[in-house]
Order: C-alpha cells, then sequence, then structure tokens
C-alpha cells in the first residue's frame, strides 16, 4: 500500500508537472518576444505645429494608389481584389518595420528604412506604407531632448545613443521612441514593431543563399560611396550588393522602389522549400539582429500567410513627392493633412 501511495503521489507531482510545462508553453508561445510598444497617445490638440511649409492645406482630392512596384497593384485602394479570409489567422495589425546601419561610417544614419505594414486576415491582404527617412518632424518627445525638430530617421539613432540594456532592449527603446515620434506628428499607432539591424544584414542575405532581384531602373551606386553599378533586369545579389541596393541613396523615391523591389525577392527566396524549413533556426541565428514586439503564435501565422498569400495581394504606398516640400539638404516637409489621409486611405488609422 505504501509503495502504492508513492507511486500514486509521484504520478500526480509528474502530471502536475507537465501541466505546468505545457501552460508555461502556451504562454511563452504567445508572449512577445520583445517588449511591447507604448505610445504615450495625447489628443491631437496637443500634436505639434510642424514648420510653416508643412502646414500648408491642399485643397486637391486625393486618394490612395498603389505604387508602380513589384508585386504591387496599380489600382486605387477601392479596386483591391475580393477579399478571401487567409486561413491562416483573423482580424490584422499594423506593424511598424525599420532597419538600419551606421556601421559602415557611411549616411544615411538612424533608420534609413522605415515602413508600416497592415497585415489583414479577413481580406487576406497586406499593405506596405513606406515614409521618407528625411521626413522632418517634431513633438513633444523631441522638444524634451532640446530639438525643435530632427530628421525622422535620425530620430531612432538619437535614442539608440543613450538608451541602457542589452541589444534587443536598446533596439526597444529606439523603435518605440521613433513611434512615438509619427504618432505624435501624424497620429498613426501600430500595434507591434519589426527592427532589424543592417550590420548584419549581409550575412543574412548570404545565409539563405542570395536573392534574386527585379531591378527596375538601371542605378550607379558608384557616385554615392558604393563600388557597384546596377543594371536594369533580373540580378542575383549577395549580402554585399543587397546593401549597396537598399541604402544608396539618388532620390529618396528611387531608393524606396529599390527596398521594395528587395522586399519581394527576399520574400519569394525565404519562401522556397529549403529557406521555409529553417526559418525558425534562421530567427535564432540573428536573433541579436532583429527585435520584434510579436510573439511566435503571431511569427507562425504570418509565415503561414505569406507562404500562400498571390504577389497581387501584397500593395505598396508611399509618402510621395506630392505630400511633401523638399529644403535644403534633402529634407522633406511634410503634409501632415495629406499623410494623415494616405494612412486613413491604406491602413485605416488615424481615426481623425
Amino acid at each position: 500500500m505504501k509503495n502504492y501511495m508513492y507511486a500514486l503521489i509521484g504520478g500526480l507531482i509528474l502530471l502536475g508537472l507537465l501541466t505546468a510545462c505545457v501552460i508555461l508553453g502556451i504562454q511563452l508561445y504567445k508572449s512577445p518576444l520583445a517588449p511591447q510598444l507604448v505610445i504615450n497617445a495625447k489628443p491631437s490638440a496637443t500634436l505639434p505645429i510642424i514648420p510653416t511649409k508643412t502646414s500648408v492645406k491642399s485643397t486637391s482630392t486625393f486618394q490612395a494608389t498603389a505604387t508602380e512596384l513589384p508585386s504591387a497593384s496599380n489600382q486605387p485602394l477601392t479596386q483591391t481584389p475580393i477579399a478571401t479570409s487567409s486561413a491562416c489567422g483573423s482580424g490584422s495589425m499594423i506593424i511598424l518595420v525599420t532597419g538600419g546601419d551606421d556601421s559602415i561610417g557611411l549616411p544615411p544614419y538612424g533608420a534609413d528604412f522605415i515602413r508600416y505594414a497592415k497585415v489583414d486576415y479577413d481580406q487576406n491582404i497586406i499593405s506596405i506604407v513606406s515614409i521618407p527617412r528625411d521626413v522632418w518632424v517634431g513633438g513633444p518627445l523631441l522638444v524634451s531632448r532640446g530639438y525643435q525638430g530632427y530628421r525622422l530617421g535620425e530620430t531612432y539613432q538619437l535614442f539608440e545613443q543613450t538608451a541602457s540594456g542589452n541589444r534587443t532592449q536598446v533596439m526597444s527603446v529606439a523603435t518605440t521612441s521613433l513611434a512615438q515620434i509619427i504618432y505624435e506628428n501624424f497620429g498613426l499607432i501600430p500595434d507591434h514593431y519589426v527592427t532589424m539591424d543592417f550590420s548584419t544584414y549581409t550575412t543574412m542575405i548570404d545565409t539563405i543563399g542570395g536573392i534574386d532581384v527585379n531591378v527596375k531602373n538601371s542605378f550607379d551606386a558608384r557616385t554615392v560611396g558604393f563600388t557597384h553599378y546596377f543594371s536594369a533586369g533580373l540580378s542575383h545579389f549577395n549580402g554585399a550588393l543587397t546593401v549597396e541596393y537598399v541604402r544608396g541613396f539618388d532620390n529618396e523615391w528611387n531608393r524606396q522602389q529599390r527596398q521594395n523591389e528587395v522586399i519581394e525577392a527576399i520574400r519569394k527566396k525565404l519562401l522556397e522549400p529549403a529557406n521555409v524549413l529553417r526559418i525558425p533556426s534562421l530567427i535564432s541565428q540573428f536573433s541579436n539582429s532583429v527585435t520584434t514586439s510579436l510573439s511566435p503564435e503571431q511569427i507562425v501565422e504570418l509565415t503561414c500567410m505569406l507562404k500562400t498569400l498571390p504577389s497581387d495581394r501584397i500593395l505598396f504606398y508611399a509618402i510621395g513627392p506630392d505630400m511633401v516640400s523638399a529644403g535644403q539638404s534633402n529634407i522633406l516637409y511634410p503634409n501632415s493633412e495629406k499623410i494623415r489621409q494616405l494612412f486613413r486611405e491604406t491602413l485605416g488609422r488615424p481615426q481623425n
């Protein structure tokens, strides 16, 4: 009897431990991999007044239209394909995606890749909106640091340099600060973020075997401090060439075009059968270079969607030349009204 009781107690303890492990595993599966975004939301009346050039109101009618980029529809948002919900998830979320690298010693510094991506499982569509890094922004957060205005991309570096903690924590603080500044200027609050440190971008691209990029327009990166001339047409890029292609600056609109071409090329490469199976190990391998508030569960759902989503259901939009005024040193003064309208029509936010 005593041995039976010992066995019963031992079995109950083991069952309890297994149950606890399952619960813990589920919690970890649903928990964000990095700190979540915390935006200090203020009433719109307290938002900063941008310099005079940006306060000019447009009287023209605006309608968001997908830009002519790889895998993008050229039809207005209201004419997107008939909705067919994804089997991978439900609802929608907006993700702030940023990337940058100061390690090569060449500008642009801070975040030179800034995108908002709305992942809509119910409509089975991903809408991506690009924001120029040279947009001039202000707001309470910058004022608290002694600045009336700053280039948007460089605000990431400003807060990265003063953040403390490990690499994940530093990237999280810098990203949250960037998101806060965008909110203070344009009213948009994302749900999650993905931030990439491009200092290991070369290795990441090489690890997946390079990418095949459909170069729309030829580009001579040698004129902006790099080493390569890119001819129009389909080309295979290793990591080093990819970095030159996305970071070289001739003008903001061409650079955004090139970045979107690379986004589509990376998506196609990652979805090759050999690389799909490696995605978990790739995330682990480059965990110090990619910081995200997404949970493992959300990453699995997003990967599932990307595997089955047709290219014509990934729509690319941009803050275009008609939404900014050019200033000295490539500074772009934003028309806040037009930019908010673009966000509303493509991302569904802000509401006012």
